[in-house]
């Protein structure tokens, strides 16, 4: 719960932010990315939202070899 009242607290003034930005560059996205700061801050999220699904992925593969060996055992 916490996490969506500080989006909605937070997301208005970021989106106005990247407008700006945005068209202060004309519309060029590199701006975004041009900064190691920035090219930093958008590893880390790309990694924050990728590691849940290999986490997943990892999770489901050990079930799968552990339930394998189970019924190979029997």
């Amino acid at each position: 719960m916490t996490p969506l009242v500080l989006a909605c607290i937070v997301g208005t003034g970021m989106e106005q932010y990247f407008r700006r930005a945005y068209k202060l560059h004309d519309g060029d996205l590199t701006i975004f990315i041009s900064s190691p700061l920035c090219g930093t801050f958008i590893v880390l999220t790309a990694f924050v939202v990728v590691l849940p699904v290999i986490r997943n992925k990892i999770r489901l593969s050990r079930a799968k070899k552990e339930a394998h060996s189970q019924n190979t055992s029997k």
